[in-house]
């Protein structure tokens, strides 16, 4: 998967964060709705070490100037058939977006879900990780 400059990011490029990576698109209306949450979450605890990540399902031009347009201040990634398979690979068996899913600092997978995050319900999961 690659950052919107062309470059592969992994997992490692974030040492010692705990990762909150979001499968989304920008045609995606529950992924549109709960982006500005995200944005927050980033601002609040990502002194305490989280890193949200957005991985999106897109053509690399309308992501740039989805970005831009809204604001989103964590990194967004960009890809095709890629993300798809990565998005397999992190439990997302149907490929519906948004997808979620929370990696501790030792790269496990703890908590994964489809569909637009509810706020509340994931800071009770998040406290356990940061």
């Amino acid at each position: 998967v690659g950052s919107q400059t062309g470059e592969c990011v992994t997992a490692a490029d974030f040492p010692n964060k705990v990762l909150f990576i979001n499968f989304w698109a920008t045609w995606c209306g529950p992924c549109r709705e709960e982006m500005p949450m995200l944005v927050d979450l980033q601002s609040q605890y990502g002194g305490q070490g989280l890193q949200v990540v957005g991985i999106a399902l897109d053509d690399m031009k309308k992501v740039q100037e989805f970005v831009q347009a809204f604001g989103i201040t964590y990194p967004i990634l960009v890809g095709a058939a890629d993300v798809m398979e990565l998005n397999r690979r992190y439990g997302n068996q149907s490929g519906a977006l948004p997808y979620s899913v929370l990696v501790d600092r030792n790269g496990f997978i703890r908590w994964q879900y489809s569909g637009a995050v509810q706020r509340d319900e994931f800071l009770d999961i998040l406290q356990n990780w940061l």
